[in-house]
């Protein structure tokens, strides 16, 4: 039940400040949606609504430029 069993969630919320550990709750992509449009929309800016999921792609973009930028600055050889 979180930090506080009467509060209703799990984690703790300050305002719009809020945390949690659901172990890989921004995987899902429509609770990241719902999610950031809540905090866009409580900012005054507009929501972006619901789009196809390309996390997965983005994810694999980003390890895949990672090890790139890893390859190019990192000297392995003194391992060896």
């Amino acid at each position: 039940m979180g930090n506080f069993t009467n509060s209703g969630y799990d984690g703790a919320i300050d305002g719009l400040t809020a945390g949690t550990y659901f172990h890989g709750i921004f995987h899902n992509f429509h609770f990241r949606r719902v999610f950031t449009d809540y905090l866009r929309t409580s900012k005054g800016i507009e929501p972006l609504g619901f789009t196809t999921d390309n996390f997965q792609d983005l994810r694999k973009f980003s390890i895949d430029r990672l090890a790139q930028i890893f390859e190019e600055n990192v000297d392995l050889s003194i391992l060896e």
